[in-house]
């Protein structure tokens, strides 16, 4: 049997501190590696809550204030817009809290890359078990904290499409209380909808949009088609820059291979599946005909991503969606506040 005792002392002066001692016994032999990466994982995760604060170095997603108290007469009831409302606030309350989750899962992806050991030279990162573990952990974080990310542009274009009373996509036939995927396509084509536009068009362009609205299932609501030029302009404005910086676009590249295809590696290209080149390289030798070689059973030596790269990257991404919204909550007399 293995006995081990782990002392911890909190000593801020040079008169002492609080000491804790943890002790434990594992049932195994002393040459046991199962028992001894135990021990060493448990070591690693006390060094990780010791690690430097980075939750707090990351955005803060409660500077996203809720809607206030909210009070309806019978007529908005009667009228909907009380579900609009209530169901924007919903929306609110739950990208606020996935952007909090988000927030906590890339603290605890960042404090265990303070903590991962480093690989032997000449040695695969598959022999350190520990390298192993910690590597595991730190991803299994950061690309939950990636869904997150990924989760707070789905309930964006919810809460618009909530905030406009269920009109900014087509959902006829489907009950708007119940889940439904809405797409960026959907909502933009709704908000060109807006009066504004129209004047942007041709004459020709003009009249035939005016044909197909008579024959329209469903009408437009009128909250979008009179909602102030200016008020407009600014909601568009939120939603176009979405998507836009090099680092959103970054984190969406390794978001969508997260989530449709194999998981991209990082750091180290030993944990990770690489396919075979089906294609091959051409090439055309001195003889002038062109030729294919493959190289079979070639393995990557360099990850596709840095990890401290692709987490800068998701933070700002984080930081930049918690400034659109803000932004957003900032346009006065919006049924989205």
């Amino acid at each position: 049997m293995i006995r081990a005792s782990l002392r911890l002392v909190l000593d801020e002066d040079s008169s002492g501190g609080d000491r804790f001692e943890i002790g434990a016994s594992i049932d195994a032999s002393p040459d046991s590696c199962g028992a001894m990466l135990l021990w060493e994982h448990l070591v690693a995760e006390l060094f990780k809550e010791a690690a430097e604060n980075y939750f707090d170095q990351l955005p803060d997603p409660t500077t996203i204030q809720l809607p206030g108290r909210q009070s309806f007469t019978s007529q908005e009831i009667v009228a909907g817009t009380y579900f609009d409302r209530r169901n924007a606030y919903w929306c609110w309350f739950a990208i606020r809290q996935t952007l909090i989750e988000a927030r906590w899962l890339l603290a605890q992806a960042r404090a265990y890359k303070e903590i991962e050991p480093p690989r032997n030279s000449g040695d695969s990162a598959t022999a350190n078990r520990l390298l192993s573990q910690i590597h595991l952990d730190k991803m299994n974080r950061f690309d939950l904290a990636v869904y997150k990310l990924a989760k707070v542009e789905d309930l964006f274009l919810r809460l618009l499409f909530e905030g406009f009373g269920a009109s900014l996509a087509n959902v006829a036939g489907r009950n708007p209380n119940n889940e439904i995927h809405l797409t960026r396509d959907q909502i933009r084509k709704e908000l060109k909808s807006h009066p504004s536009q129209f004047a942007k068009l041709s004459r020709g362009r003009r009249f035939r949009h005016w044909i197909k609205s008579v024959f329209r299932k469903k009408k437009p609501r009128s909250y979008l088609q009179n909602l102030p030029l200016d008020t407009y302009e600014r909601i568009l404005q939120v939603f176009n820059d979405w998507p836009n910086p090099h680092y959103v676009r970054n984190f969406t590249v390794y978001r969508n291979r997260l989530t449709h295809a194999f998981s991209p590696s990082v750091d180290f290209p030993e944990f990770y599946v690489e396919l075979e080149n089906r294609a091959g390289r051409s090439f055309e030798p001195a003889t002038g005909s062109q030729r294919v070689v493959h190289e079979i059973g070639r393995t990557r030596t360099v990850a596709e991503f840095d990890f401290l790269e692709i987490y800068n990257d998701a933070v700002r991404t984080m930081e930049h969606y918690i400034r659109l919204l803000a932004d957003l909550r900032a346009i006065p007399n919006l049924n989205l506040k």
